[in-house]
């Protein structure tokens, strides 16, 4: 939205694919610009034109996430809840992690065309092959609650990514052979379940 030096909106415009946009406008005056673009937070950006027939600006809009979202350690842009753990072996849902996955329920209705990955993990201990099938275990008992609270399954999917993907150096292959001593809570951080968004 382009807004004159008075407040005045002149004109709105989508940007192509590349962010590039065009206006024509008269010289030596002062606009102000405001981006905005769904699921993220908008911004301001003023700017002067000179005198000269044809000016390239280069805009630098600092578009974050809203709330909702955020991104995780590997730049895939997830929704924002606290982690939901599971317990050592298990693929059952925790009272405390239905009440994050409430929270997502939440923001699928809130946001009607988002389409998303349950994402689950494992810590290292235990069998690679084992743990893959966990954690899709996981990933299927998460969106198989998602669903049953009425969101659509075409909406959500899940994978397991076993001990593939884990936050910490809490690695233990198959023959033990570089296992690291780590504590129960830091074992429980590689045992989790992102959201990742697919589609908006």
């Amino acid at each position: 939205m382009l807004k004159d030096d008075k407040g005045e909106v002149i004109e709105e415009i989508y940007a192509d694919a590349n962010a590039k946009f065009t206006f024509s406008l008269p010289c030596n005056k002062n606009y102000t610009l405001k981006a905005t673009k769904e699921y993220y937070q908008p911004d301001t950006v003023s700017f002067e034109t000179t005198s000269d027939k044809t000016v390239d600006l280069k805009l630098d809009f600092d578009l974050k996430v809203i709330s909702d979202f955020t991104y995780n350690e590997r730049g895939e842009l997830v929704i924002k809840i606290r982690p939901i753990y599971f317990d050592y072996n298990k693929s059952n849902i925790r009272k405390d992690a239905a009440i994050e996955l409430d929270k997502i329920v939440k923001i699928m209705k809130k946001y009607e065309k988002l389409v998303i990955r349950s994402s689950s993990h494992t810590d290292a201990r235990g069998n690679e092959a084992y743990n893959e099938a966990l954690s899709d275990r996981r990933a299927k008992s998460s969106v198989a609650y998602i669903i049953n609270k009425g969101i659509s399954n075409y909406r959500i999917s899940g994978k397991g990514f076993g001990e593939t993907r884990l936050v910490n150096n809490c690695v233990d292959n198959n023959s033990h052979t570089n296992t690291v001593k780590c504590s129960e809570e830091q074992h429980q951080a590689n045992r989790r379940t992102e959201f990742v968004i697919i589609k908006m």
